[in-house]
C-alpha cells in the first residue's frame, strides 16, 4: 500500500484514511505489548489466578475451571497463526473484506430472508470499497506468493481438517 502512496499524490490521498487506520492498529499494539510488560500484568495475572485456584479448592464448580481452559487453549493453538494470517493478511485486503461482507446476500438469498434489505447493504458495501479501491495495491496484498505462505502454513498447522496434499490445491 505504502509503496502505491508514494508513487502518486492522488493515491496518496486516497489511500490515507486506510494507511493511518494501520498504523494507529500498530502504535496500539505496540503500546498495549509494552505496558504489559511495564506493569507486570502477565505475573499479576498469576498471582489471581493463583489466589482463584486456591478458594476453588473443594468447589466442585470452579475447581476445574483453569484445567479446562488450558486443555482449550492447546486444542486452539495450531490455529492461532492461520487465523491472524487470514485475518491480518488475506481479509487485510480491501477487496476481500468487501467480498466476504457479501455473506450476508448469500444467507438473505439461501435462507429466504430479506433479500432487498442485504441487497441494498451489498449495494452500499459496494460504494464504500470502491471509493477507496486501489487495485494495484490489493493485487499486492493478495499476491500468489503471500497465498502459498498462508496455504502452506495453513495445510501444516490444520492436518485435522485437510486431508489433502497441496499439490493438489489450486490457488485461485
Amino acid at each position: 500500500m505504502f509503496e502505491e502512496m508514494k508513487k502518486d499524490p492522488a493515491v496518496k490521498l486516497q489511500l490515507a484514511s486506510s494507511y493511518a487506520g494501520i498504523a494507529n492498529y500498530w502504535k496500539f499494539f505496540d503500546g498495549e505489548s509494552k505496558q504489559l510488560l511495564k506493569y507486570h500484568v502477565y505475573e499479576e495475572k498469576q498471582k489471581n489466578e493463583a489466589a482463584f485456584q486456591q478458594w476453588a479448592k473443594g468447589k466442585a464448580e470452579f475447581e476445574p475451571v483453569f484445567t479446562q481452559y488450558e486443555d482449550i487453549y492447546k486444542k486452539w493453538s495450531p490455529y492461532t497463526k492461520v487465523r491472524i494470517y487470514i485475518m491480518e493478511g488475506i481479509l487485510g485486503s480491501p477487496l476481500a473484506a468487501y467480498a466476504s461482507s457479501l455473506a450476508q446476500l448469500e444467507a438473505a438469498i439461501l435462507k429466504n430472508g430479506d433479500i432487498k434489505a442485504a441487497a441494498a447493504a451489498a449495494d452500499q458495501a459496494r460504494t464504500n470499497f470502491l471509493k477507496d479501491e486501489n487495485k494495484p495495491s490489493d493485487q499486492k496484498i493478495l499476491s500468489l506468493p503471500w497465498r502459498n505462505v498462508t496455504m502452506r502454513i495453513f495445510l501444516k498447522t490444520s492436518t485435522r481438517l485437510v486431508s489433502t496434499k497441496a499439490s493438489n490445491l489450486s490457488v485461485i
